[in-house]
């Protein structure tokens, strides 16, 4: 049975601000920040961070918009939204990081931005994350995050494992419409209004850059090749959206595994325990399974 958005709270559903005064509101919290900026309408916040960055513009810089027209999600998919039904942002960190501790990072910029908005909202449990990094409201999908890296030197290879490089991390956060949006898709959506937070729109912004730029130092100071982040398989189980579901993971429409999610390991990987024993899943589309149901018995 479709499970729809949960109800509204909130009077009525909140309002952006407008570009301008967006971004001024920001720039006088992220006073330390190369660059901030909000524009009404842009093609996709993360593509043109990516191309900033690549031409050699300082970070840490943030561009957020009102209305993407190219917006991207994970594996190539689109993000729609019309203008200000959805909080669209990225941020841009410079970092030693290997393209390698990518993946691991992407979790844990979703492990950041969950803790930001609970700590923003009255039932801060209702808050979860689904690997790897779409976090939920009540099991509705709120929003998602796409990590991207390029390479920090004009002309470096893209795949180049030395030296300082370029990270981009997206976020796209549903603010109002999640019954028509529930509706439209056939699946459960929330969006923001649901939580009933009253927070300025510009102090979750902040907060939300503020703590992946914390993610980034945390990450470079604690990441080895050998065991990944230490203590992110246990940050994550606080948030895990999956953990003890019988769950499906899908790659371009096949099924690879099916089992029951089992957390993750301190690289970020998704752990299965599968018929054939315990699976690490590096990548792929997640689904939840509605548990069989129990047997029947008779009443004699």
């Amino acid at each position: 049975m479709l499970r729809y958005a949960v109800t509204t709270l909130l009077p009525k559903p909140p309002q952006l601000p407008s570009p301008d005064e967006l971004a001024s509101q920001l720039r006088a919290v992220l006073t330390d920040w190369a660059e901030v900026q909000w524009c009404a309408s842009t093609g996709s916040t993360n593509t043109d961070l990516l191309q900033a960055v690549k031409a050699g513009a300082p970070a840490p810089r943030l561009l957020g918009t009102h209305l993407q027209e190219q917006g991207r999600g994970r594996a190539g998919r689109s993000f729609q939204a019309g203008a200000g039904d959805a909080l669209m942002f990225s941020c841009a960190f410079a970092t030693s990081l290997p393209l390698m501790a990518l993946p691991t990072l992407s979790v844990a910029f979703g492990l950041a931005a969950t803790d930001i908005l609970a700590a923003n909202v009255i039932t801060p449990d209702a808050l979860s994350m689904k690997w790897p990094n779409d976090i939920q409201w009540h099991g509705a999908k709120l929003a998602g995050l796409l990590t991207e890296a390029a390479p920090a030197r004009s002309g470096a290879h893209p795949h180049d494992s030395s030296g300082v490089r370029q990270i981009v991390i997206g976020m796209g956060m549903n603010l109002r419409g999640a019954d028509r949006l529930s509706h439209d898709l056939g699946r459960a959506v929330a969006d923001w209004a649901c939580t009933g937070s009253a927070a300025p729109i510009h102090s979750i912004v902040a907060g939300l850059a503020r703590a992946w730029q914390e993610t980034v130092a945390w990450a470079e100071r604690t990441w080895k090749s050998a065991h990944g982040l230490a203590g992110l398989a246990s940050r994550h189980a606080r948030r895990d959206a999956l953990r003890g579901q019988p769950i499906s993971v899908q790659d371009q429409g096949e099924e690879l595994y099916r089992g029951i999610a089992a957390g993750i390991d301190d690289f970020g990987h998704l752990l299965v325990d599968t018929p054939a024993g315990r699976t690490r899943v590096v990548a792929g589309d997640i689904s939840v399974r509605p548990r069989a149901a129990a047997p029947r018995t008779s009443g004699r």
